[in-house]
């Protein structure tokens, strides 16, 4: 979708696009008034290409994440969660506040293996995308094979940083169903939660969302300290 009057791309279900548009924007604006209020040293791209290359041991506790964010402000990018607003969808968005990356992230799907998904996808935006100027606004539940370039190559990152190839690959070679031990000896080969395991095969429609091993998919957003939320 793009807008004249406020410039953004998102991919995202077109149930009522002038709705979504008009509350997508106030959204928007919201989170740029957020994101002018936050001071973070200069932005080092270099640093952060460094920061996501070692993304997955963060995911392999629940401190890594309040780790993550605060190394992601040593970076120069700004982060802080805004929940979406009704029938926007919005998982997250990416965009440029002064001089600054900003990064949100909404919380619509709370769990621990949406949260990495969606920042390592914004995160993408940030690295190749930024300095364009132009403003990222992400529904991540579905992948459309006609969806932008940028947004493509937002997936093609993000699958490549937590090792989507490798998990299904893996997945593969089980001569049986999922079971806790088998997701457990996947995480631990490739160096990656358990959650980021199950959700990546949930979502390639490899495994199903009805299991008890959802148990390792906790609240990302318990996991956030309360300073970085702003509405």
């Amino acid at each position: 979708m793009y807008s004249e009057e406020l410039p953004f791309y998102t991919r995202r279900n077109d149930d009522d696009e002038i709705f979504t548009a008009y509350y997508s924007q106030t959204w928007f604006r919201k989170a740029k008034i957020e994101a002018s209020k936050i001071n973070v040293p200069d932005y080092n791209k270099a640093k952060l290409q460094k920061l996501i290359n070692k993304l997955e041991d963060f995911t392999l506790t629940k401190e890594g994440v309040k780790a993550f964010i605060q190394k992601l402000e040593e970076c120069g990018v700004k982060f802080f969660v805004l929940s979406h607003i009704e029938k926007t969808y919005l998982d997250g968005a990416s965009f440029m506040s002064q001089d600054n990356p900003a990064i949100v992230y909404t919380g619509r799907h709370k769990t621990i293996d949406s949260f990495w998904w969606t920042i390592t996808h914004e995160l993408a935006h940030v690295l190749l995308h930024l300095e364009s100027k132009k403003n990222f606004l992400d529904v991540l539940d579905f992948s459309e094979q006609d969806s932008s370039t940028e947004e493509n190559e937002a997936d093609q990152f993000t699958a490549q940083v937590l090792k989507k190839n490798e998990i299904v690959n893996e997945h593969r070679k089980l001569r049986s169903r999922l079971s806790e031990s088998s997701l457990k000896a996947i995480a631990e080969k490739l160096n990656i939660s358990e959650a980021v395991v199950l959700g990546i095969l949930q979502f390639s429609k490899r495994q199903t969302y009805r299991t008890k091993l959802n148990t390792y998919k906790y609240s990302a957003l318990e996991n956030i300290p309360e300073c970085y939320f702003k509405g």
